[in-house]
């Protein structure tokens, strides 16, 4: 599935609505130049992929829910995000949520609102962080990181990095 230039607002108005606004299993997801909007009544996830590839370029993603928010959830997935701005709100709030496969982040305005929050959670993965600017407006009693990962994480690079808030 390719969008280009388009703008995407998913206000979930009941908790019997799905969780996720994308939902992707052996395929691919290419977001160009788009703006997406998400508001979920307790939890909720932008893109929840198995075994996919997700592919965001110069977009804006904002979640909000009031329990947990997300705006990428991979298993096995190839995901590369550039150039972009996302922001996750709720009490605790995860923009990047990965495990195996392989993560890319390059020159994106990344941040969390909440209790507890992180940028990335990354479990046994190929990572590589460049270029960007990752804010936390979190309880800093509470949280270590920025970026978790686990002992088997490769980090391919981590460069060039901003870190502001935790």
């Amino acid at each position: 599935l390719e969008i280009e230039n388009c703008l995407i607002n998913k206000n979930q108005k009941s908790d019997t609505e799905a969780k996720n606004l994308f939902v992707l299993e052996n395929s691919t997801l290419a977001l160009e130049n788009c703006e997406l909007i998400s508001q979920f009544e307790d939890s909720g996830t932008i893109v929840n992929s198995s075994n996919s590839v997700v592919l965001i370029d110069n977009c804006g993603i904002i979640n909000q829910s009031a329990s947990y928010a997300a705006i990428i959830s991979a298993n096995f997935s190839k995901v590369r995000v550039r150039g972009s701005r996302v922001s996750a709100i709720s009490e605790t709030s995860v923009a990047f949520s990965a495990h195996d496969g392989e993560v890319e982040l390059e020159s994106n305005s990344c941040k969390v609102i909440g209790t507890i929050g992180r940028i990335a959670e990354f479990i046994g993965l190929r990572c590589s962080l460049s270029s960007n600017t990752f804010i936390g407006e979190v309880d800093t009693t509470r949280n270590s990181s920025a970026i978790w990962k686990d002992g088997n994480v490769r980090v391919l690079a981590d460069q060039n990095n901003v870190i502001k808030g935790f």
